[in-house]
């Protein structure tokens, strides 16, 4: 968590021809999700304590669907994964077809990198074109840092 409070960027993804995809796709359905000796669900525990450590809270899921899956046309995971990403907002969807097929690491966010290395985070990236010296590099980590904790 970053500061104690914010999500982190963590991703997390599997192949649509995984044998556990059928699984990965629901791991986020916390309604369904009876916690052990109650009778509440996971989703009952995040709302009435946001805190609650919830089965891969921090993280953001996809499914990767590759050459493979699109020329294998098996629309069955890709209408579950819609369905899924319809009712719980993950998993999320990552193309990695032809030219881009190596670029499984990545999702729309592009909040980690990939096999290019001009991949940039926008969740947390400093232009440094536009620092001109190491103060001006410390006010704008400081009043990042600022208005993230102003949140």
């Amino acid at each position: 968590m970053q500061g104690g409070s914010r999500r982190s960027a963590l991703y997390g993804s599997l192949s649509a021809s995984h044998g556990d995809i059928w699984d990965f796709l629901h791991y986020k359905n916390w309604h369904d999700r009876k916690i052990a000796g109650s009778e509440m669900t996971v989703a009952d525990a995040k709302k009435a304590d946001f805190n609650y450590p919830a089965p891969l809270d921090m993280m953001n899921i996809s499914t990767n669907y590759s050459d493979e899956w699109l020329n294998g046309n098996d629309n069955e995971v890709f209408m579950e994964n819609c369905k899924q990403a319809l009712m719980t907002g993950e998993p999320g969807f990552s193309f990695n077809f032809g030219a881009q097929k190596n670029e499984t690491l990545r999702n729309a966010c592009c909040e980690i990198l990939s096999e290019n290395d001009s991949d940039v985070c926008n969740l947390g990236s400093v232009n440094l074109a536009n620092i001109d010296t190491l103060e001006d590099f410390k006010d704008v980590v400081t009043s990042r840092l600022s208005s993230w904790f102003a949140d």
